[in-house]
């Protein structure tokens, strides 16, 4: 009933949300993009079972714009990777 009542609650705000113009969000971008490098030094690069989805995320983010769409990808990855080096758990 909550989460119901919030997602009708965003009916009245999409429209003010949908007026900002992309151009708004780019300082986000660069903002969590100089976080991650501080991040990115930390990670063990000749394990490329870690050092592969860190890559991806760190390069799909600012390719497709979107920091859920690279933290996506680099998740996806990590679990494609677990797979194929058959190191999943059940």
């Amino acid at each position: 009933v909550t989460v119901g009542v919030l997602f009708l609650g965003t009916l009245f705000i999409a429209p003010l949300v949908q007026a900002i113009p992309a151009v708004a969000t780019a300082p986000a971008l660069v903002l969590v993009g100089a976080m991650m490098m501080g991040a990115l030094a930390e990670v063990s690069w000749h394990e490329p079972g870690e050092a592969i989805p860190a890559f991806l995320t760190a390069i799909m983010i600012p390719l497709s714009y979107s920091i859920a769409n690279g933290l996506a990808f680099g998740i996806v990855a990590h679990a494609v990777l677990k797979l194929v080096r058959g190191q999943a758990r059940p």
